[in-house]
């Protein structure tokens, strides 16, 4: 059985259990196959996922050739206050 993590792959939070005794989080691609909190969720793992819709140009830079987005550049995003 797969171990669900309990802390966010981004911010190291605690990944917060709603009401439906939901404890997994959300899917942090494509900034990491790991898990996210409610917060880095809204602020960091969905406007990159627009971004990587709305342009593919920026994608192809933004991201690694796995998929996920570049390490720095979402350093850089969380530390400028999101």
């Amino acid at each position: 059985m797969k171990t669900i993590p309990r802390e966010c792959s981004i911010c190291n939070a605690p990944i917060e259990i709603h009401h439906d005794d939901w404890c997994a989080g959300h899917n942090a691609w494509p900034i990491n196959n790991s898990r996210c909190c409610d917060g880095c969720n809204t602020h960091v793992v969905i406007p990159f996922r627009l971004a990587l819709m709305n342009d593919a140009k920026i994608g192809k830079t933004l991201v690694e050739e796995d998929g996920r987005i570049k390490k720095e550049i979402v350093d850089e995003y969380i530390s400028s206050g999101c």
